[in-house]
């Protein structure tokens, strides 16, 4: 069995009362971080394949008048490509074609990467230097592409794993492509990246 599916199986077979309980100790933990609080924007994604569910951050975000975004996968595409569109409600998203929720309104505008100050991304895996192995369409290393060669000075947004114990790792295979992350919270550790 490979990593991926190891961890994924991990996760999905996580008892309903720890994960509850463990997604509550998460929030706890983001909702502590100071950038999280300052943020006017923070985006977010729809919970899928056991994934930690975010819905509680982007409610509390969406009550403190933050704006918030979730991903829209592009279809008819050659390559894997996503964007992430405002919402205003979490109740309205519909399925896309791999089953996850996602805004419904495809005429709405994209936000651009400046527009994004917080990111909770979701993770299969993670190690102790924050780094990342996702689901495997690479559609989260390729929107944040830009952040492995940006300046100092220049803008970007803080991101965010957020994981279960069980999807940890000692070390991540990676590639050069790969998007490390700021920092993974668990519902026991926050990790740090070293970058």
């Amino acid at each position: 069995m490979s990593l991926r599916n190891e961890l994924r199986k991990r996760r999905k077979n996580l008892p309903s009362m720890y994960r509850d309980l463990a997604v509550e100790e998460i929030v706890r933990r983001v909702t502590s971080l100071t950038e999280f609080n300052k943020a006017k924007s923070i985006a977010g994604y729809a919970a899928f394949d056991g994934e930690v569910d975010p819905f509680a951050l982007l409610s509390l975000a969406l009550n403190k008048n933050k704006r918030v975004f979730l991903p829209r996968i592009h279809r008819n595409t050659d390559i894997n490509a996503m964007d992430f569109v405002e919402v205003h409600n979490l109740a309205e998203l519909t399925s896309n074609h791999f089953g996850i929720l996602e805004p419904i309104n495809a005429k709405q505008d994209y936000a651009s990467p400046d527009d994004l100050e917080i990111v909770l991304a979701p993770l299969v895996g993670f190690d102790n230097q924050a780094r990342r192995i996702g689901m495997g369409y690479g559609y989260y290393d390729q929107y944040f592409s830009f952040t492995l060669d940006i300046p100092a000075d220049r803008k970007r947004p803080y991101l965010i794993g957020l994981a279960f114990d069980c999807q940890y790792v000692n070390e991540l295979p990676l590639h050069s492509k790969d998007v490390p992350l700021d920092i993974v919270i668990t519902e026991s550790a926050i990790y740090r990246s070293s970058n």
